[in-house]
């Protein structure tokens, strides 16, 4: 059994009792993962866009790895009580599952993408503006450099 420290981007279901996880790992980059089948078919909710310490044991002829266990870091997030909120997280989630399908372990961009959640978690408003800045500079992850350096707190982006 293995640990790492991981974002969970999205959760999808693959049964009635099993779901598939997508996580982008400190230590393993994009990773997929199977939830263990449960006996009652209730529904298990994941925190998506969370910081998350996961167990799991990994399938050596890769695909998908067998979750164990999966635990918040931050058991006191509010991001999944505003529906606002939720509602970006989850678009945050699912445009990074896809950006990210191929992406090795990279400690700064993980690092870029908690910080970025832990800015949606705090603000009150504009989720919006806070988007928009999130995936410019994402896109200096992905090769592409826009100048965001002059952004202030608080400051709104034209869009127009």
């Amino acid at each position: 059994m293995e640990v790492t420290e991981a974002i969970l981007l999205k959760a999808a279901p693959y049964n009635e009792s099993q779901s598939i996880l997508t996580l982008f790992s400190k230590q393993e980059g994009y990773i997929s993962m199977i939830t263990q089948a449960k006996s009652s078919k209730r529904r298990v909710l994941y925190p998506v866009m969370q910081s998350c310490e996961v167990e799991f044991l990994r399938n050596e002829r890769g695909g998908l790895h067998k979750l164990i266990n999966l635990s918040p870091v931050d058991r006191a997030s509010g991001l999944h009580f505003d529906i606002e909120r939720s509602n970006y997280a989850q678009l945050w989630g699912n445009l990074l599952g896809t950006l990210l399908r191929c992406q090795e372990k990279d400690e700064s961009l993980y690092e870029y993408v908690e910080s970025a959640v832990a800015l949606l978690e705090e603000s009150q408003e504009q989720y919006l503006n806070i988007t928009l800045l999130f995936f410019v500079r994402l896109a200096c992850f992905m090769g592409v450099k826009p100048n965001t350096d002059d952004y202030v707190k608080g400051m709104l982006l034209n869009v127009e």
